[in-house]
């Protein structure tokens, strides 16, 4: 898939090409957002883990969860590989955040944001799990 109408850091493509290879690796030819979710966590930066430890969270239990999530999931069956349209709802909207903040490029800050915004399922999940995502959300909408 074609990502040059967003204009990414070098991290955040990073997570996109971790979330590629994360799916590879489970043998789910549909990259999701949950692998997106997984792989911008592998990622250090300071915005998201000051926030995640700000809300005592602890960044690999989240790694864990996610790991325990993404070997769950049972993928339909299909053809060939592809990028989930939920990628790309949550890159539109890393890209307004990125645009609101008058940044030049989408970071995985804004794509971490983005996924907490728009992915009910993800959101539902850890709100499951004790996350207090508005919490969360507002945290690192104050720093980014």
């Amino acid at each position: 898939m074609d990502f040059s109408e967003y204009n990414l850091t070098p991290s955040a493509k990073k997570s996109l090409q971790l979330a590629k290879e994360k799916a590879d690796s489970m043998q789910h030819l549909k990259v999701i957002d949950i692998h997106l979710f997984w792989a911008v966590l592998q990622i250090d930066h300071s915005v998201i883990d000051f926030s995640l430890e700000s809300n005592h969270l602890l960044k690999s239990g989240f790694v864990k969860a996610m790991e325990m999530v993404i070997a769950e999931y049972k993928e339909p069956k299909r053809k060939k590989k592809i990028y989930s349209p939920e990628i790309l709802e949550i890159l539109n909207e890393a890209k307004k955040l990125s645009k609101l903040n008058k940044d030049e490029f989408i970071g995985i800050d804004h794509i971490f944001v983005a996924i907490l915004k728009v992915r009910k399922e993800i959101i539902d999940f850890l709100n499951g799990i004790g996350v207090d995502v508005k919490t969360l959300k507002k945290d690192l909408l104050d720093v980014i």
